[in-house]
């Protein structure tokens, strides 16, 4: 699953990458994201490659724009409804003016790794957010080995990991990233130098919890 360029050959690929598009889709409907301009009010940052001629999928004629609009619906069982829900609960970083939000007393925060310069980075690979040294979260950005050769990878050669952390296991403690690459940890080793991934920034924000 981490090696893009033999990962579809194996068929569990395609059940991950359904469920993945059934827990995205939930989410669209729970945050109005079903459109693109929707879509576009989650982001923050530069949103010039979901419009055209940005935003083309290769080989595929349909674009990313048509995607989110794309009618689909998943089916499940009466009562894993309630529960997939409660795992969308509409948490966002900034809310109109217009409306009411509360602070919780003990809310998790969003942490997000900015600017990551992806072309350097041979292959799929692990960010890892540290507090005092220790891991206390991690995501994994699934690329080609040799993404400087892919077309859109370069087009969106920055790119920007979010994390959702419990607020105490990041207070008052020193926070750092590191960078990951299972595929060379047994010939070169798995860490990858930051300074060579565009020296990426960290932010830290309070979620609001909509009213």
């Amino acid at each position: 699953m981490g090696d893009q360029d033999v990962a579809s050959y194996d068929p569990i690929f395609w059940f991950f990458h359904c469920n993945l598009d059934r827990h995205l889709l939930k989410w669209q409907g729970k945050v109005g994201a079903g459109t693109l301009t929707g879509f576009k009010s989650t982001l923050s940052g530069n949103t010039d490659w979901l419009t055209a001629p940005f935003n083309a999928l290769d080989p595929f004629t349909t674009t990313a724009d048509q995607a989110i609009e794309f009618g689909i619906a998943y089916e499940e069982p009466p009562e894993l409804e309630s529960v997939a829900m409660a795992a969308f609960e509409n948490r966002v970083g900034s809310l109109e003016a217009t409306r009411t939000f509360t602070i919780p007393r003990s809310p998790d925060v969003s942490v997000m790794v900015k600017d990551i310069d992806r072309l350097n980075i041979p292959g799929s690979f692990v960010v890892q957010l540290l507090a005092d040294g220790k891991p206390v979260a991690e995501r994994a950005f699934f690329q080609p080995k040799k993404p400087q050769d892919c077309d859109t990878c370069r087009k969106l050669g920055l790119i920007s990991v979010n994390f959702r952390v419990e607020q105490e296991k990041v207070l008052d403690k020193k926070l750092s990233v590191a960078i990951e690459i299972p595929s060379q940890a047994e010939t070169i080793g798995a860490r990858f130098p930051l300074s060579s991934a565009g020296n990426p920034t960290i932010n830290v924000r309070l979620l609001l919890e909509d009213r």
